[in-house]
C-alpha cells in the first residue's frame, strides 16, 4: 500500500512542478504573490555560480571546476473556510561542469491537507517525499572512491486528528508509514519501513495548570540483517506556568521493546525543562531528557541504547537589545545494549552580539566539543575548540557587507594509550556584498578562502597529508521571491 501511495505522490508531486514553473517563469517581473482563485502561489528561485579553485579538497595536484547551485521553492496555498491545503517543493541543486560525479542535490515535495468540519476539530494528512544524493562526509569528494555518498529516498505520510472539548480539554490522534530505500547498499545502512500510531491528551486543571498523556507503537521492519522490533512507550506529567516567570515540564514514562530475535528491554523515560523569564533581560532554560531509541545498523547488539541529554542555555538582552549573549552547554551520555559500549560527549558554545549602531552588528562566537567512543578494548577521544568573529555593514539601503572569520582546531587521541593521534586546524574566511536590485530581487558577491593544516603528532609513520588542502571560492548569485 505504501509503494503504490509513494508512486501516485511522485506523480502529482512531477505534474505539480511542471505546472507551477510555467506559471513562474510567465510572472517573473511581479514582486507580489500569484492569485489562483482561492488559491496563493509562492515563489522563489535563487541562482549561484561559483569558481572552486580545489574541487577535490588535495594538498597537492588541485583541480578546478565552475559549480552551479540551483534552489528553487515553490508553495501552494489556502488556508481559509473549512477546508484548508498547502502544497509545496524545494530543491538544492549542485551541479559540477567537469566533475559530474560530483554532482548532489536534494529534493523535497510536501503536503498537508484537511478540513475542519467544527471549530474546534480538524482532520487531515501530511506527507513528504525527500530524495537525496549528498555527500556523508564534505571533507571527501565523491570520486575518492571511498563509498561517500548516500543516495536515499524517504517517504512518509500521516493521518490525524485534533479534537477539543470545551475549554480544558484536547486530544489528538496520529498515525505515520514511512519507508526508507537506499539506491545501492551501503557497510552500515539498509532499507527499512516503520508503522507507528500515538495518542495524546491534555487538560487543564487550572489557567497556569495542564496535565498531559501520551500512547504510542511504533513497528519497524528491515530488509535484511538488523532485526525488526516494535516498541511501545507510555508517559504522563505536567505544565505549570508560575506567574507567567518560570515554566515547569515534566513527563515520566515507561519504554518496552521487543525484537525477532526475542530480545526485551524496557526503560524509564524523562522529559522535563525548566525556563525563567523573571530576571530582567535574562532566560535561561535548563532541560534533561532520557530516552529510547535505535539505530539501523548490522552490528545487532549495538543497535539499541539509552540516551541522557542535559542542557543548560542562558540569553542576556542587554541595553535595549544593543548586546544580545547567548551562551550554554550540552551533555550526552549514550548507554547501548552491550554493556561494553558507551559514547558520550561534552559541548559548550557562547555567541555575543554587539550593534554597534543601526546599521552595523558584530558577532563574537566561541565553541568547545569532546566526545568519547568505548567499545569493547577500544577507546577513542575527539576534541575541538574554535572561535569566529563575523561583521555585517548596511552600507546603504541596497547594499550590505558581510565578513566573516573562524579558527576550529581538532584533535584525535589514539585508541589505546590516550597519546594525541594527530591534530588539524581549519580556517575558514570569507567577505559576501549583497545588493537589492528590486524589492525582490538581491544580487550576491562573494568569496571563501579554506586551508585545512594537519600534523601526525605521536604517530610519525601517519599518512595526514590527505588531511591539508586550501580552497579559494569565488560566487556570485541572483535571488528572486514573488
Amino acid at each position: 500500500m505504501g509503494e503504490k501511495i509513494k508512486i501516485i505522490f511522485n506523480i502529482l508531486l512531477f505534474f505539480f512542478t511542471i505546472f507551477f514553473t510555467i506559471i513562474f517563469l510567465s510572472s517573473i517581473q511581479r514582486a507580489e504573490a500569484v492569485k489562483i482563485g482561492k488559491f496563493e502561489l509562492l515563489t522563489d528561485l535563487f541562482i549561484e555560480e561559483t569558481y572552486d579553485d580545489n574541487v577535490l579538497l588535495t594538498k597537492n595536484n588541485t583541480e578546478s571546476s565552475r559549480v552551479t547551485t540551483i534552489s528553487p521553492t515553490v508553495s501552494l496555498a489556502r488556508t481559509k473556510n473549512k477546508m484548508y491545503l498547502t502544497l509545496s517543493y524545494n530543491a538544492n541543486l549542485k551541479y559540477y561542469d567537469d566533475y559530474s560525479n560530483e554532482n548532489q542535490y536534494q529534493q523535497t515535495g510536501a503536503w498537508d491537507i484537511g478540513i475542519r468540519p467544527r471549530s474546534k476539530s480538524n482532520l487531515g494528512i501530511q506527507g513528504q517525499n525527500i530524495y537525496s544524493y549528498t555527500k556523508r562526509d564534505e571533507r571527501e569528494p565523491l570520486l575518492a572512491g571511498r563509498d561517500n555518498v548516500i543516495k536515499v529516498n524517504d517517504f512518509s505520510f500521516t493521518p490525524y486528528i485534533n479534537q477539543q472539548i470545551g475549554d480544558k480539554f484536547e486530544a489528538a490522534l496520529t498515525f505515520s508509514h514511512k519507508e526508507k530505500k537506499y539506491k545501492q547498499r551501503y557497510e552500515n545502512y539498509e532499507d527499512s519501513r516503520s508503522d507507528e500510531g500515538s495518542t495524546d491528551i491534555q487538560y487543564k486543571l487550572s489557567k497556569n495548570i495542564a496535565l498531559h498523556g501520551n500512547y504510542r507503537y511504533l513497528a519497524t521492519y528491515f530488509a535484511k540483517a538488523t532485526p525488526d522490533y516494535t516498541e511501545q512507550e507510555t508517559n504522563g506529567g505536567f505544565t505549570y506556568d508560575i506567574r507567567s516567570k518560570i515554566r515547569l515540564n515534566a513527563r515520566y514514562g515507561h519504554a518496552w521493546k521487543k525484537d525477532e530475535l526475542n530480545q526485551k528491554s524496557n526503560s524509564p523515560t524523562i522529559d522535563s525543562s525548566i525556563d525563567i523569564y523573571f530576571l530582567k533581560a535574562t532566560n535561561i532554560s535548563i532541560n534533561y531528557t532520557r530516552s529510547s531509541s535505535h539505530t539501523s545498523s548490522y552490528d545487532t547488539a549495538n543497535n539499541s541504547f539509552i540516551s541522557h541529554d542535559a542542557s543548560l542555555n542562558i540569553r542576556h538582552d542587554l541595553f535595549n537589545q544593543k548586546i544580545i549573549m547567548n551562551y550554554g552547554g550540552v551533555y550526552n551520555l549514550s548507554e547501548y545494549e552491550a554493556t561494553d559500549r558507551k559514547d558520550k560527549s561534552n559541548t559548550g558554545a557562547i555567541n555575543i552580539a554587539y550593534k554597534i549602531i543601526k546599521s552595523v552588528l558584530v558577532s563574537l562566537s566561541g565553541d568547545y566539543k569532546k566526545s568519547e567512543y568505548r567499545y569493547e578494548s577500544t577507546d577513542r577521544k575527539d576534541k575541538s575548540q574554535g572561535g569566529g568573529v563575523s561583521l555585517d555593514w548596511e552600507i546603504g539601503k541596497p547594499l550590505t557587507l558581510s565578513l566573516a572569520g573562524k579558527y576550529t582546531k581538532s584533535t584525535y587521541y589514539t585508541e589505546t594509550d590516550n597519546t594525541e593521534d594527530h591534530e588539524e586546524e581549519l580556517y575558514d574566511g570569507s567577505a559576501k556584498l549583497a545588493y537589492a536590485i528590486k524589492e525582490n530581487t538581491f544580487l550576491e558577491a562573494g568569496y571563501q578562502y579554506l586551508e585545512n593544516k594537519s600534523d601526525a603528532g605521536a604517530n610519525e609513520n601517519d599518512d595526514n597529508e590527505n588531511n591539508e588542502y586550501t580552497v579559494n571560492r569565488y560566487n556570485l548569485g541572483l535571488k528572486i521571491t514573488f
